[in-house]
C-alpha cells in the first residue's frame, strides 16, 4: 500500500505540471474563457493537493474510500488535461479570427457588386466564363493541392484582392492600402491568407443562379452523404444518386452568391475524403446567401 501511495502521489504531482502549463496557455491565449481557466486551475490545485497528501501519508493507513476519492481527483485533473491537449488551444482564437476575416471578405465582395454592378474579378475571367468560378490554390504555396477549376482559366484570391484594394502595377503588396477595405493577412504575392498562412478559397456565383459550385466541395467524393441530394455543410445537388454522369454526381452547390473557405489549421484538403473526416474535418466554410441584405 505504501508503494501504491507513493506511485499515485508522484503521478498526481507529475500530472499537475502539464495541467499548469495548459492553464497558463489558456489564460494568455484564450483569456475570455474565464470558466475554462478556473476549471483547469482547480484541476491543478486538486492534483497538487492529492499528490502532497499521498506523499505525506505514505507511512500512514488511509481508508479505501479515501484512496478511491483521491483516484477520482486524479481523474478530474488528468482527463480535462488530456482533452485540452487533443484540442489545441491556440487554434480556437485563430478559427474565430479566420471566420471574421472570411465574413469581412464576403461583405467587401458584395459591397463592391452593389456599387459597381459586377463582381470584383478580372475581365479575362468574367468575359469568357459563364459558370461559377473558384479562386483556388493555383500559383500559391499550396498549389500542390490542385484546388482549381475543371477547365478554363485559373486564379487565386489575389485577383479579387487587387481589385478591392484598387492596386495598379504595385510591386510591393505589403505596403499599399485602400481606406475602404483593409485585409490583414495579405502576403507579398497579394494573396489573402488565413491565420495559419494558407490562402482563402473563394467561389463566386457567376451564372446568377444564387448557388456556388466550388471546385472542391462540388465533388461527390467530398460532399456526398448518401444517395440523396443533401450533402455535408448544407450543400445540395439538383438530382439524387444514381446520376447519369459524373458531372451530375459532382454537382454539389452552396446556396448563396459567395463562398469562402479556409484549409484550417493543417492547411490540407483531400478530394478522396468526406468533408467531415480526416484533413477535411477542420476546414472552415462561410457562405453568404444573399447580396441584397449586406450592411454597408
Amino acid at each position: 500500500m505504501r508503494t501504491l501511495k507513493v506511485i499515485l502521489g508522484g503521478a498526481c504531482l507529475i500530472a499537475a505540471l502539464p495541467a499548469g502549463f495548459i492553464t497558463l496557455a489558456v489564460f494568455s491565449s484564450w483569456g475570455a474563457a474565464g470558466g475554462v481557466t478556473l476549471i483547469l486551475g482547480l484541476c491543478v490545485a486538486a492534483l497538487i493537493w492529492a499528490g502532497w497528501f499521498l506523499m505525506r501519508k505514505r507511512d500512514s493507513r488511509i481508508s479505501w474510500m479515501a484512496a478511491t476519492m483521491l483516484v477520482v481527483v486524479v481523474g478530474v485533473g488528468v482527463f480535462p488535461t488530456a482533452w485540452i491537449l487533443s484540442h489545441p488551444v491556440e487554434n480556437r482564437p485563430r478559427s474565430a479570427e479566420a471566420r471574421g476575416q472570411m465574413q469581412h471578405l464576403e461583405n467587401a465582395i458584395i459591397q463592391y457588386k452593389e456599387e459597381f454592378g459586377r463582381f470584383p474579378i478580372p475581365a479575362s475571367i468574367s468575359r469568357f466564363n459563364s459558370n461559377d468560378f473558384t479562386f483556388g490554390t493555383w500559383n500559391t504555396s499550396v498549389s500542390r493541392l490542385g484546388i482549381t477549376n475543371a477547365t478554363g482559366p485559373q486564379a487565386n484570391n489575389s485577383e479579387i484582392i487587387a481589385i478591392l484594394m484598387a492596386w495598379t502595377n504595385c510591386p510591393d503588396f505589403l505596403h499599399v492600402s485602400n481606406v475602404k477595405y483593409e485585409f490583414p493577412g495579405i502576403g507579398a504575392d497579394g494573396v489573402l491568407c488565413d491565420p495559419w498562412g494558407h490562402p482563402y478559397i473563394v467561389t463566386l456565383d457567376l451564372n446568377g443562379d444564387n448557388r456556388c459550385r466550388d471546385a472542391f466541395y462540388r465533388l461527390a467524393s467530398v460532399s456526398e452523404k448518401d444517395s440523396s441530394a443533401q450533402g455535408f455543410n448544407g450543400l445540395t445537388r439538383l438530382a439524387s444518386a444514381p446520376n447519369e454522369s459524373f458531372e451530375d454526381r459532382d454537382s454539389f452547390e452552396a446556396r448563396g452568391v459567395v463562398m469562402v473557405w479556409s484549409l484550417g489549421p493543417d492547411g490540407k484538403a483531400d478530394r478522396s475524403k468526406k468533408a467531415n473526416v480526416g484533413v477535411n474535418k477542420d476546414n472552415i466554410l462561410i457562405i453568404l446567401e444573399s447580396w441584397t441584405s449586406v450592411d454597408p
